[in-house]
């Protein structure tokens, strides 16, 4: 078997690239974090969605997470962990996914599986809440 791998292998620096990340990434920082409020309908959502899930998954030792306004303020997910993770309701569940914005579900290293549903648009800036009175 060919090794592929060349142990004098140098990652090539791109100091431009690198500088534009980290201002991108700061700029979606200052803006998640300036003043917001709750979209009522989106934390909804995300609460009935996973009150759903509870009638859409079985499965031994299975742990349900919702977690509100976390990673960043406009987001939230709901995590399932289990094992022998089966879908009981189809199309509950195909539902649930396409009201997700983001859906993930792969195996674990301790033999469980996990899912994953993010959802964002959670909270609006004041700013453009003063813009639609206005």
């Amino acid at each position: 078997m060919e090794d592929y791998f060349d142990d004098d292998f140098e990652l090539e620096e791109d100091e431009e690239l690198d500088d534009f990340i980290l201002k991108l990434g700061q700029i979606i920082l200052e803006d998640e974090y300036q003043p917001h409020e709750d979209v009522p309908e989106r934390i909804e959502l995300i609460k009935k969605c996973g009150e759903g899930l509870k009638y859409a998954i079985a499965g031994k030792n299975v742990k349900f997470t919702c977690g509100l306004h976390n990673p960043f303020p406009s987001c939230g997910y709901i995590s399932i962990v289990g094992e022998d993770v089966v879908v009981v309701n189809p199309d509950l569940f195909a539902a649930i996914c396409s009201a997700s914005d983001n859906f993930n579900i792969y195996s674990r290293t301790d033999g469980k599986i996990q899912m994953d549903f993010g959802f964002h648009g959670l909270t609006r800036k004041l700013v453009e809440v003063y813009e639609e009175t206005v």
